[in-house]
């Protein structure tokens, strides 16, 4: 997370470019950044608001909190907060029912530009993935198919034994087991068979 003035700076100067009446109020006693903001008519008569935003890096001690009120909107990496500055500016303009300037838009269109691009990016590996998992079942079940019925037999054999075996027991039967099928099948993938249903 960003430094917590630069943070408050953000949010200030895009509620400023909406026609935001704000102010900056930095904390005495701690890290905390307040912006107090309005919207305001002409003759400065307040239309929306005012609304407090608290920018920190900490929690709100309730007795603070029930002395000097809670903020509207909290930004920070504390519970109750967004951590994104940009949500905290969406949310005071709403609650003082403002359009986001131009500045602001740059930034939305921005983020969903790089949001889309990640998307189709995920997209593609999951796809890439998805192939190759069925080329692999594909020579899984090819290799399976080649062997001959005595084969198969003695691989699921010394699978089921692997099976009924617990602890270590169990771990040296299942490596005999995988060893049976890569030197006979040449599968080294047995989870793989396991999944296909073929031992």
């Amino acid at each position: 997370m960003k430094k917590i003035d630069d943070i408050a700076n953000y949010v200030h100067r895009h509620l400023k470019a909406a026609g935001a009446s704000c102010e900056l109020h930095y904390s005495s006693h701690g890290t905390s950044v307040y912006i107090f903001a309005s919207s305001e008519d002409e003759d400065g008569d307040i239309l929306a608001g005012p609304i407090k935003i608290r920018v920190s890096d900490h929690d709100l001690p309730p007795t603070y909190g029930q002395m000097h009120g809670w903020a509207d909107i909290e930004v920070g990496p504390h519970p109750e907060a967004t951590s994104d500055w940009l949500v905290a500016v969406k949310a005071a303009l709403k609650a003082l029912d403002l359009q986001p300037a131009a500045i602001t838009r740059q930034v939305i269109t921005r983020r969903a530009n790089e949001a889309r691009k990640a998307a189709e990016l995920r997209r593609k590996e999951e796809r890439r993935e998805a192939a190759a998992a069925e080329r692999r079942r594909r020579r899984v079940a090819a290799a399976w198919k080649a062997l001959d019925n005595g084969a198969k037999k003695a691989i699921r054999e010394a699978f089921a034994r692997a099976d009924e075996r617990t602890g270590k027991a169990r771990k040296r039967a299942l490596r005999a087991a995988r060893n049976k099928l890569a030197a006979k099948a040449g599968i080294h993938d047995w989870q793989a068979m396991r999944n296909e249903g073929l031992l």
